[in-house]
């Protein structure tokens, strides 16, 4: 009776975990309206992350408290809270300019310009 009692309680608590968890789904795009590929999507609490598609489509299991982070090179990054198991999200570009790079070259004596 003991090993039954226990069985039970350990498949209400896999069944607890299982339920605390959300499937979303949804769609990057850019100001245009334009789908955003490999756009990095990341759960903020766990760590737990995916890319988009080429579609811009990405699904991610994620706790019911839990944050999106979307991040992509030359979008401004945003943390989102998961609202609806379907999103659509709008980055904006990010108009950063970057470091100047400065290129030294020099040749040692006796080469020509060839070399």
């Amino acid at each position: 009776m003991r090993k039954a009692l226990l069985l039970l309680v350990a498949f209400l608590c896999i069944g607890l975990v299982s339920f605390a968890q959300q499937m979303v789904t949804g769609k990057i795009v850019d100001a245009n309206g334009l789908p955003l590929a490999g756009v990095s999507v990341k759960s903020k609490k766990i760590g737990k992350g995916t890319v988009t598609g080429p579609d811009g489509s990405f699904r991610i299991s994620l706790s019911a408290d839990d944050q999106l982070v979307i991040s992509s090179v030359g979008y401004i990054s945003q943390t989102l809270a998961t609202s609806t198991s379907e999103m659509t999200i709008t980055l904006s570009l990010s108009v950063e300019e970057l470091n100047q790079v400065v290129l030294v070259g020099t040749r040692r004596l006796g080469r020509v310009k060839t070399e």
